[in-house]
């Protein structure tokens, strides 16, 4: 009996661990999947400062409301999908990625839109279809 509960409680473990990872993959996918792994990297590293300045999980960040666009499942299927899963992966297991790349950027948009928050401030960074932003 308790080894089914512990192995219960592994399985459970397990699978949240694979909704986390999932979470942030998808996260990163739906913001950078078309940027190559450089732009997916660095959406990467805005989720991390943020995780970091927060407190909070990067899969929590990527829950926050109206933060990030939220992927569909479907775009696990996709070939970038790899890639973003083993950057989720790094991320919820708190290695640590080089957010000097991007000026330790909290927030990001692409070059085309300009959001109420950008305006009077510069980027710190920008890749690909993205501009970086360290908002305080």
């Amino acid at each position: 009996m308790r080894i089914l509960m512990i192995l219960a409680m592994c399985q459970m473990a397990v699978a949240e661990d694979r909704m986390r990872r999932e979470t942030v993959a998808l996260t990163i996918l739906a913001e950078a999947r078309g940027e190559g792994k450089g732009g997916m990297y660095r959406i990467g590293c805005v989720i991390q400062q943020r995780s970091i300045e927060r407190k909070i999980s990067p899969d929590k960040v990527c829950l926050q409301k109206d933060q990030f666009a939220k992927g569909e499942r479907r775009m696990l299927g996709s070939p970038s999908a790899p890639y973003a899963i083993k950057l989720a992966e790094h991320l919820i297991r708190g290695h640590s990625f080089r957010r000097d790349i991007v000026g330790n950027a909290n927030h990001f948009c692409t070059l085309k839109s300009n959001p109420y928050w950008t305006r009077g401030r510069n980027p710190v960074a920008s890749f690909g279809n993205h501009k970086f932003f360290r908002l305080h």
